[in-house]
């Protein structure tokens, strides 16, 4: 009897054991991006700064740093500490270039290119595809003209050897000044520069338009502390520049200057942040926008009423007016005429939120915080740019200190009854009631 059962009917696992089929046409797969650090810094000398060196980028959470002026000899590679590594290239105590890369960097690296000790270049593979992270040093104002002409032609060489097909991020102290607007009209210069253009700054601007490169620090407008990477005597400069090529420039999401770091008393830190697929894929949960009728019983809503009223005559006043068409032409233009005047959501959801332990204080900060949003998007001024990043600052401490006492409380109040009561009640408001 049991050798004719049909195998059908046999089960490998208890029912509340199965493997869920969710059918949500919500959810998509959608590519994860990796954020990469990356930034140049003229150091004056790195004897006896390495370590220190080490410690600032791991703090400042940096993967690539191309250093400038480290004054060492030798074609090398040198662990500072920190996990980073220093590839460096040098002829004498006096000029040196350097890039400095964590653990992870490390081992994407392909190929190591040292054209002199103002320039070299590391050849990586992020995430299937070729980066090339040139750190360059420009003779500064002293040196003749024949020296600074022979460096940039040593990079337009360098740079036309490489692939096409292949990512360039040059990222170094180029001693030019490009000038705060694109007065020249460069499609190059991202239009929020600092100071006045000079003539080694006209070389930058030809060559990255020649090689079809943005300069990424140019392209977000900063206040001036953050732009300036060079100050001495009163003198405030910018000279330092970390460029890429336009189809890429859309991965930098911020770039400016880290004004408060004691390696150097003059030069200063630039710091970029950019984005690369990952050949990974994580679930995404989208929701379509929805018209905010709410919106209907403020002012918005009487210019959406008004709308609708003279749409509604026209069509009732038509000379031809067919029932359902009638009715349909009607339809899309009340929904068009609500999301234009009532407004729509994100139509975009990362999951439930835990709620469970906010306080009266995280509520209003969070209000705060809405308030600050919508004064500036009505009026995007710099003053309330600065508002909202205020408000910001505060809500994250705010939801921080109220999310750490109630967890406390919470661990300490496990070992009543009723704190494994609050248990399943966490549990319910985060998996929800089918698990």
């Amino acid at each position: 009897m049991r050798s004719n059962r049909r195998k059908d009917y046999t089960r490998a696992f208890p029912r509340s054991d199965e493997p869920r089929k969710v059918n949500n046409p919500s959810i998509k797969k959608v590519k994860a991006k990796i954020k990469i650090r990356i930034g140049t810094w003229n150091i004056g000398s790195l004897t006896g700064r390495s370590k220190e060196l080490a410690e600032i980028l791991k703090r400042r959470n940096i993967d690539i740093c191309c250093i400038q002026e480290l004054k060492w000899k030798g074609a090398k590679a040198r662990k500072i500490g920190e996990g980073y590594t220093v590839l460096y290239n040098g002829f004498n105590a006096k000029n040196g270039i350097g890039i400095v890369l964590n653990e992870n960097m490390c081992d994407k690296i392909i190929e190591v290119k040292r054209i002199s000790d103002r320039l070299m270049y590391v050849k990586m593979v992020i995430e299937n595809k070729i980066y090339n992270i040139m750190s360059a040093y420009a003779p500064q104002t002293g040196c003749d003209s024949q020296t600074k002409l022979l460096f940039f032609e040593s990079l337009e060489e360098t740079m036309q050897a490489i692939s096409l097909n292949e990512a360039i991020i040059l990222c170094g102290d180029l001693n030019g000044h490009i000038g705060r607007t694109n007065g020249t009209n460069s499609p190059c210069h991202g239009g929020f520069g600092y100071g006045q253009i000079n003539e080694q700054g006209e070389w930058i601007l030809d060559v990255a338009s020649a090689h079809d490169l943005k300069i990424i620090n140019s392209c977000f407008q900063k206040k001036d502390e953050h732009l300036i990477s060079y100050s001495s005597g009163g003198s405030c400069t910018q000279i330092d520049y970390i460029m890429c090529k336009t189809s890429n420039a859309r991965q930098f999401l911020d770039c400016k200057i880290i004004p408060g770091e004691s390696l150097t008393s003059q030069h200063r830190l630039l710091l970029a942040t950019f984005e690369v697929d990952s050949s990974n894929l994580r679930n995404v949960n989208y929701h379509s926008k929805k018209t905010k009728w709410n919106n209907i019983y403020k002012d918005e809503g009487n210019a959406f009423i008004q709308q609708v009223n003279r749409n509604c005559e026209s069509l009732v006043n038509a000379a031809q007016f067919i029932l359902d068409d009638g009715w349909k032409e009607f339809h899309n233009k009340v929904n068009r005429l609500a999301r234009e005047y009532l407004g729509t959501t994100k139509g975009k959801s990362y999951g439930k939120k835990e709620t469970w332990w906010w306080s009266g204080d995280v509520q209003e900060v969070l209000k705060q915080k809405k308030i600050a949003f919508k004064q500036w998007k009505k009026g995007p001024t710099y003053e309330n740019h600065a508002i909202y990043k205020q408000t910001c600052k505060i809500a994250k401490r705010t939801v921080a200190i109220a999310r750490n006492n109630a967890y406390q409380k919470f661990y300490e109040n496990l070992e009543t009854p009723e704190g494994q009561n609050q248990i399943y009640k966490i549990a319910t408001v985060k998996y929800g009631t089918d698990r």
